[in-house]
């Protein structure tokens, strides 16, 4: 399905990954993105000189450092596949809490993601549930 997401075990077997469609059957309320990488400045007091030089280009010719990014992902559970107790506890022993390699399916094969992710709060109506997906991802992006 289009706008899912990929999580995997960064350097382990290829068998090890899940899908947020095929592994959970969870649906994006919208199509996931990731905002742009903050950009930290390189800013030097040098004795003498009023203010500060700047030196975030001066290595690379490019900012070299950049900020993680936080933020979440929110899905609605089709609760017509699977019982609701088995996808949450799947997905919670695969992904809440730990360190994982992620990518946006819309954006293959350019881009991917190390990241902490966390599973929020699960609501449970009549016809569906939801859960978010909150992410800390490090300031390496993979560019394949």
């Amino acid at each position: 399905m289009y706008h899912s997401i990929d999580f995997s075990v960064p350097n382990s077997d290829p068998v090890n990954w899940r899908n947020t469609w095929i592994h959970w059957h969870l649906i994006p309320s919208g199509k996931p993105q990731i905002p742009i990488f903050g950009i930290l400045p390189n800013l030097v007091e040098a004795p003498g000189i009023p203010g500060w030089i700047d030196l975030t280009d001066a290595t690379f010719g490019h900012a070299a450092k950049s900020s993680s990014c936080t933020g979440k992902f929110d899905f609605i559970v089709d609760n017509d596949h699977e019982d609701f107790v088995s996808i949450k506890t799947n997905m919670l022993s695969f992904l809440h809490g730990r360190f994982l390699l992620m990518r946006l399916v819309d954006d293959y094969p350019h881009y991917a993601y190390y990241g902490r992710f966390n599973v929020g709060q699960w609501k449970t109506g009549a016809n569906n549930s939801t859960v978010s997906i909150s992410y800390s991802l490090f300031p390496r992006t993979i560019i394949v």
